[in-house]
This record gives C-alpha cells, structure tokens and sequence, in this order.
C-alpha cells in the first residue's frame, strides 16, 4: 500500500481510514504497507500506524521502517514477529543488533546488483564482485540520466517517474542487465 493521500494526513487516523478503504476495496489478503514521510508530509511514528492497522483488523505482511528510531524498530520486531519489518534509514549497519535482517536498498531495480556484489565480497571473489559493481554502476548511470523508463521496461515494474526525458540504453546493455537479473532469478522474485 503506497502512501498516497488526497492531502496530508494530519493524523495517524488519516492513514489507517485510507489504508482500510484499499483494505474493503481489494483482495483480503496481508498488505505491505510502504510508508513515505517525504509524501505524506508528516512524521507519523510508523508504531502508531502498525498499532493502528492492527487494531483495525487489517494484517500487514511487512512494513517498510523509515524511522532512524531504532528503539520503535527493536519494540515493533517483538510485538509484532511475523512482520517482516525492512529497516530503511543509513547506517543499515546500525539496525543490526536490533534485529534487523532485512534492508530497503534504493531501488529495486539496484537491490539484486548489490546483494550479488555483496555476496561474492563475501566469498572472496572480488572479480566476481566488481562484476555486480560494473553492472550495479551502469544501471544507477542510467539513473543519473533518468533513464528509468529503460529500467522500468526491463524489469516489467514501476520504479517512479524519471527526473529528465528517458534516454536509450544500447541493446548490449539492455540485454546484459536483463540476463543478469535472471540469472539470479530476479524476475522470480518480482512477479511472485
């Protein structure tokens, strides 16, 4: 469930109203709710929308944490442990002795890249991790140049409006992103 309002909420009451109209409206099944203080414009403890949703009715599968708050994270996680909670802010690294295992990378389109590079650097096999960084970097060039249409038409899936006019990958590009991805059977996980 995007964070998508006619107006700013001014409260958490907004959010939880406009997330049970999606709920009655569609498919009764466990939502991801993706919270965006950037769009809503106010800063809403995202406990206070969990505490809300939950006392709705309404199950969330998951939850994206935009908060630095890594106390509400650490109580959220034991209140609530079937949610997948993805904790969003930088230093990913400062969530992790709160619990958190599961990280919100930049884009979607970047987060298979970097989980690829980071899991050869694991290993110790650097030219396969500058491999991912290579292809990590022509895809956030493409980005730079607001290519996301490209992007977008690649991996079948929204990944917001571009910035600038869209301008063409190559096709050598193109295909070498695209046989990447489904290699690590990226597209698997998309259209789950």
């Amino acid at each position: 469930i995007p964070a998508a309002y006619p107006g700013p909420p001014s409260h958490v009451g907004a959010i939880i109203e406009n997330v049970q109209r999606v709920w009655l409206a569609g498919n009764k099944l466990p939502m991801f709710y993706y919270h965006i203080p950037a769009v809503t414009r106010v800063a809403i403890p995202i406990l206070d929308i969990v505490n809300g949703l939950a006392d709705a009715g309404i199950p969330l599968a998951g939850i994206k944490f935009v908060e630095d708050n890594l106390d509400a994270f650490a109580i959220l996680q034991t209140m609530y442990p079937d949610m997948l909670a993805y904790w969003a802010p930088d230093p990913k690294a400062a969530a992790v002795p709160f619990g958190a295992d599961k990280f919100v990378l930049a884009e979607v389109y970047k987060a298979p890249f970097v989980r690829a590079m980071l899991r050869e650097t694991l290993a110790g096999n650097f030219s396969g991790a500058r491999y991912w960084s290579s292809l990590y970097d022509d895809v956030a060039a493409a980005e730079e140049l607001a290519a996301g249409r490209d992007v977008e038409a690649l991996l079948n899936c929204d990944v917001g409006p571009p910035l600038l006019p869209s301008l063409a990958s190559t096709a050598a590009q193109k295909e070498a992103q695209a046989q990447a991805l489904r290699d690590m059977n990226f597209f698997d996980y998309v259209n789950k």
